[in-house]
């Protein structure tokens, strides 16, 4: 069709170039721009980055308990660093790591409980990609209650040990 011909059809007038510039205003064109913290790209992010974030919270728990072991010293800082490691490291009671500290155990009880913080990580973020407002408050919102499930459970794993051996 001729630029000079002028038609009222809606579709003809997004098919011509606009006036000012020679972008094409289409409704596909439109529904394709990705905005850069827009809601598309933060349930993409939350999707890829959820089971990563999920095993960095722990690791970051680690990190600061050793800094606590290094600052404080060998008796109060022994302590907070048993309890941070605990909290990143829940699998460190099923594999006996109290009682025995074989170099084995502890490699195994690293590798399980990283793994366990990856899935609960992605499940978290599984399960907020169903709604249809995603973010990281809500990710939080399902990582949070599983991950206090996790630490309640090691730290009851742990107490039912000092039970049983009489150290309580």
């Amino acid at each position: 069709m001729p630029d000079d011909v002028r038609s009222s059809s809606p579709r003809d007038r997004a098919a011509r170039p606009a006036a000012i510039g020679a972008a094409r205003f289409t409704p596909r064109s439109v529904t394709e721009i990705e905005l850069p913290h827009g809601m598309t790209s933060t349930r993409r992010s939350v999707m890829r980055k959820g089971a990563l974030v999920g095993a960095s919270i722990p690791a970051a728990l680690l990190l600061l308990g050793l800094v606590a072991r290094v600052l404080l010293g060998s008796d109060n800082g022994s302590t907070i660093a048993f309890v941070f490691a605990l909290i990143a490291l829940p699998a460190l009671p099923v594999f006996g790591v109290p009682a025995e500290t074989d170099s084995g155990r502890i490699i195994a009880a690293v590798v399980l409980s990283l793994a366990t913080w990856l899935v609960i990580g992605a499940i978290a973020s599984m399960r907020v990609a169903k709604r249809p407002l995603v973010g990281w408050k809500e990710w939080a919102g399902q990582y949070w209650p599983v991950a206090a499930g996790m630490v309640v459970g090691a730290v009851f794993a742990l107490a039912l040990a000092f039970f049983m051996l009489g150290a309580l």
